[in-house]
């Protein structure tokens, strides 16, 4: 039926000469298919028969695996930002993005990974369009323009460009073998309702208003402060008085909705419906306390005068204690703001009995700042979104729900310069000099890149650069489907369209200057130069998919569900005829390869990726509260071959590097003469070569579940999960030059690469009865794929990124039954609640680096991985490692497990054969709602993130030349990227307070 909501409902049955039937308790989520037997009893009309519908029901229509969490339990579980991506890890096979793929992207962090899947092979839907608008990563050397795989996330990481938690109904999480109607990516399915200003129940106005509040007074301090201290001699760093950080956050907003009555409208106010929400953050947020390195006043007193200017780029310490000369310890830590404002408005038109339709518009500005020793980073994002939608009842068993959804993102990033006061015990600042004119660049450029990067071997690496960067996207998404009941069969048949154009404007210029020992710094002979010509680049890419979906119920207990998609993925092309480039011939025989000319496509599209889906539901028991279901689901999901296109708009023909050797700085205007217009040999830039009949990636999932009613409001779930990978998409590196002069490295994917998942998925669920609300899941699982440090090195097979063993997630809301008697013990005594949120999980695995060098052709660092010696342990134990515990490998340890590679090889190390030191963490809340005035009441609420406050540790360095090599450099919660980290997990214990006034 047109215009439903999710939420709780009475359902009346009557026929003549039959007594009246009432459903009443009956709950529908999205998406919910629900088959009622109601027995009619000979009688009056008049005279009415009452049936309790409440409770949990069991999924008896398909074979997915998922969950579904109302607003309700959203609004009080402890959600960190006010973000619900804690809520969706709540989900069984959900995990964040691993703390070891430290990025700075805009809005980068928010990754998740759904039952091994990558963590940009999700689809999030907000009613019923795409919510894949995530802006480009402008952060480092190679600027991609965004291929529409990832949410769009503020620039703190948090989700309210999507929705805001309290604009949310509910929301729903498919994580396996769920039915064709989705697509478009083999991961999750995220899909959010946002609320209507028609609320069940109740036709009037209605909305509140809130304020949450934390500041460092009530809060822990990074754990890393304490300890680093301990590391220097006088027991303090001079530099930063980082323990008495005043950071502090600011959350308030709120929500009106109800009837509208139209000008001229009479009777308009059962038809149409507004809701308006207003969220916006203000605050500052702390950074990491974490040790780097930076020249030394000797190290600046031995180099030629022509490097000086450069090093006197990095900071200025005073610090006397270091194993070397060269580079002194300085710890960094300071607050920076982090803001987001997010507006959202929708209305609800009810056109006639069967017609009714909703538009819905959000505008998110979002910016953050971001710090590394001088370099300080500022990131601005806006994201805006129109949604129209349109759903018709066209007969009694035929409805039509039609999507319209316009998406559009803007981000800039600059980098400056700016040192530390360090005279002072303040957090002033004063202009440093300009990095750019100090490496050879003139100083009439306006916007360029400029970094300086040094290694020493034994110790660590530090690096100060200067970047202006944007990026934009605009998205469009055609979405409709029809829905026809034919006997037994519910089908269901529609059309996704999806057209996005996403340009990337990085520094017309880049210069990066790399010192990998110590010779190299004191002759000022850079062990390398790279210098980048980029122009900007706007792909286009158009997706299209259709779907036909069967639940046929066989009987009354036998459901099955087969079903078939068909996903076309063209490859993109560039706006104003600015393609990608490609080549042709073979890969088995080099010399016959040749640049393909520009507008060629970059592969042949496939129209044959026909996905086929199975699900099945048997109700084994069906005696109430005892309910028994055994499905099982399989079938194949696709993916896009999109993020390899988008890599090729920052290859040839939009870039070009010269990359001297053993060269001083500055550069000379000389090594500044280049140019991206291709010609041969192609040399000097990254060249793609994609296969002319690339297929699209695919995955098989499968899985087997029971689930079984305990009572009338609890369910518990136990299934197997699996995938399987095929066909996906690894980016290698080889040299042809001397098979093929006219070419150098190319970038090409090889074939036969897979990946394995399997895991053992336990949820329970309870509803609110009688105030008890909880869902709990617990998941073992073991993840396996093809990877390696870099593309020039073989793709070896082992435990992938994202392999977590244990995952143990809880939570629950408890609210407590309303009091009975008078207005003192009602209103005062009562009215109180609790909520509790539990993760414990084990490790991420680490991938361990060894040798460093660069890409000839475009500049790229990259690492080797190491040897493992054999019979030694993989971990040492003892109170100087952060956690008790590091990697058995380092400059400074006698019979280390890890060490170089000899020469240029890969490492015989097995790929991921450490671990990280997991995540375990109890966040809390205590509440009180007191009510005021008939449907007024307030709400009294404190929480605790990591009320234990135990330290969770996050990055580990994996470079095992490095000084702090196995170590845990960082807390988690600074680990997920550069910005955001006090809404990330596991972080020191945070304490919020808030008042909300409902009415």
């Amino acid at each position: 039926m047109p215009g439903i909501i999710p939420g709780s409902y009475m359902l009346q049955i009557e026929r003549q000469g039959f007594s009246s039937a009432q459903v009443t308790g009956l709950s529908l989520n999205m998406g919910d298919t629900r088959r009622l037997l109601i027995r009619l009893r000979v009688g009056s009309v008049s005279e009415t028969v009452e049936i309790d519908a409440t409770g949990i029901g069991l999924n008896t229509g398909d074979g997915s695996i998922g969950t579904t969490v109302d607003r309700k339990f959203a609004n009080n579980i402890p959600a960190n930002g006010r973000s619900f991506q804690d809520l969706i890890s709540i989900t069984p096979g959900v995990l964040t993005q691993s703390p070891q793929g430290i990025s700075g992207a805009v809005g980068a962090n928010g990754g998740l990974s759904v039952n091994g899947q990558r963590t940009d092979a999700n689809n999030f839907l907000v009613d019923g369009v795409s919510g894949n608008f995530g802006s480009a990563n402008l952060a480092g050397a190679r600027k991609i323009p965004s291929d529409g795989s990832l949410p769009g996330l503020t620039a703190i990481g948090t989700t309210q460009s999507l929705a805001s938690v309290d604009a949310l109904e509910e929301f729903q999480v498919l994580g396996s073998s769920y039915s064709a109607e989705y697509g478009g990516a083999p991961g999750g399915q995220f899909t959010l309702v946002t609320r209507s200003g028609a609320e069940t129940g109740a036709n009037r106005l209605h909305g509140e208003v809130y304020d949450y509040v934390r500041n460092a007074d009530a809060d822990a301090i990074d754990w890393f402060n304490h300890f680093n201290e301990n590391l220097a001699p006088n027991g303090t760093f001079p530099s930063l008085p980082f323990s008495t950080l005043n950071y502090r956050q600011n959350d308030f907003g709120g929500t009106l909705g109800g009837p509208f009555v139209l000008p001229g409208g009479h009777n308009s106010r059962d038809k149409t419906f507004l809701f308006f929400s207003f969220e916006a953050l203000r605050g500052y947020q702390p950074t990491a306390v974490r040790l780097q390195y930076v020249p030394s006043a000797e190290l600046r007193s031995d180099v030629p005068s022509a490097l000086l200017p450069v090093l006197n780029d990095f900071v200025s310490t005073t610090f006397a204690y270091s194993p070397t000369p060269l580079l002194l310890p300085f710890v960094e830590a300071d607050r920076l703001p982090g803001n987001l404002t997010s507006t959202g408005i929708r209305m609800d038109q009810k056109l006639s009995s069967g017609l009714s339709i909703f538009l819905r518009y959000s505008k998110s500005p979002s910016n953050s700042e971001t710090q590394n020793l001088t370099s300080w980073t500022n990131a601005n994002l806006t994201e805006q979104t129109l949604s129209l939608g349109v759903s018709a009842q066209i007969s009694a068993k035929r409805s039509n729900d039609f999507r319209l959804g316009l998406a559009s993102g803007a981000s800039q990033l600059s980098t400056i310069l700016r040192d530390y006061d360090t005279v002072t015990t303040g957090s002033g600042l004063q202009p440093s000099t300009n990095l750019l004119v100090n490496l050879g660049l003139p100083e009439s450029l306006s916007v360029a890149r400029g970094q300086v990067y040094i290694h020493l071997p034994g110790l660590g690496e530090s690096t100060v650069d200067v970047d202006q960067a944007s990026s934009a996207l605009h998205q469009w998404n055609l979405r409709d489907i029809f829905t026809l009941q034919a006997g037994s069969h519910f089908l269901r048949t529609g059309i996704d369209c999806r057209h996005i154009v996403s340009s990337v404007n990085p520094a017309p210029l880049s210069v990066e200057a790399d010192f990998f020992d110590a010779n190299s710094l004191l002759n000022n002979l850079a062990s390398d130069i790279s210098i980048s010509r980029t122009e900007p680049a706007t792909p286009v890419f158009n997706e299209f998919s259709a779907f036909v979906q069967d639940e046929w119920a066989v009987s009354k207990t036998l459901t099955l569900s087969p079903g078939m998609r068909w996903e076309v993925d063209p490859p993109p092309h560039g706006e104003h005829g600015a393609d990608a480039y490609t080549m042709l011939g073979s890969l088995a025989s080099p010399a016959t390869l040749q640049l393909a000319t520009r507008g060629t496509p970059l592969w042949d599209t496939s129209w044959l990726s026909f996905a086929p889906r199975f699900g099945l539901g048997w109700s084994i028991r069906n005696k109430p509260g005892q309910e028994t279901v055994l499905r099982t689901g399989a079938g194949v999901y696709f993916n896009t071959n999109n993020e390899p296109a988008a890599e090729a708009f920052d290859a040839i023909g939009f870039s070009a590097t010269n990359h001297p050797e053993n060269v001083p700085v500055p550069i000379t205007p000389v090594q500044l003469d280049i140019t991206t217009t291709p010609s041969a040999p192609y040399t000097n830039t990254t060249v793609f070569a994609f296969p002319r009949h690339l297929q699209l990636p695919y995955t098989l999932q499968w899985n087997v579940s029971i689930d079984r009613a305990l009572g009338r409001n609890q369910t518990l779930n136990a299934a197997w999960v699996g995938a399987s990978g095929r066909r996906l998409l690894q980016e290698q590196r080889t040299n042809i030059n001397s098979e093929n002069p006219g070419f150098g490295e190319i970038n090409y994917f090889p074939s036969g690469i897979s990946s394995s998942y399997q895991s053992l998925q336990l949820k329970f669920q309870r509803s609110i009865s009688p105030g008890l609300q909880a869902l709990g899941s617990y998941v073992w699982s073991h993840a396996i794929d093809y990877g390696s440090t870099s593309p020039e090195f073989p793709l070896t097979r082992g435990n992938s990124d994202l392999d977590v063993r244990h995952n143990l997630q809880l939570a629950l809301s408890w609210t407590e039954r309303k009091l009975s008697g008078n207005w003192f013990h009602r209103d005062l005594i009562g009215g109180w609640g609790l909520d509790g949120r539990l993760t414990a999980r084990t490790g991420y695995p680490v991938n361990l680096m060894g040798n460093l060098t660069s890409d000839p052709a475009t500049g790229d660092r990259y690492f080797s991985g190491v040897d493992r010696i054999p019979g030694q342990p993989l971990y040492l134990y003892g109170s100087q490692f952060p956690g008790g515990r590091a990697f058995n490998g380092g400059p400074n340890i006698t019979n280390p497990a890890f060490v170089l590679p000899s020469g240029s090889g890969a490492g015989n190390a097995p790929r991921n054969i450490v671990r990280d030191f997991g995540d375990d963490e109890i966040n809390a809340a205590l509440q009180r709602e007191i009510h005021l005035y008939k449907n007024v009441q307030l709400q009294a609420r404190a929480e605790a993130f990591n009320v234990l406050n135990h330290p969770d540790l996050g990055y580990i360095d994996p470079v095992v030349t490095n000084q702090l090599f196995g170590q845990a450099t960082l807390m988690l919660n600074q680990s997920f990227g550069s910005s955001g980290p006090l809404y990330q997990p596991g972080g020191p214990r945070s304490i919020q307070v808030s008042l909300r006034l409902h009415f």
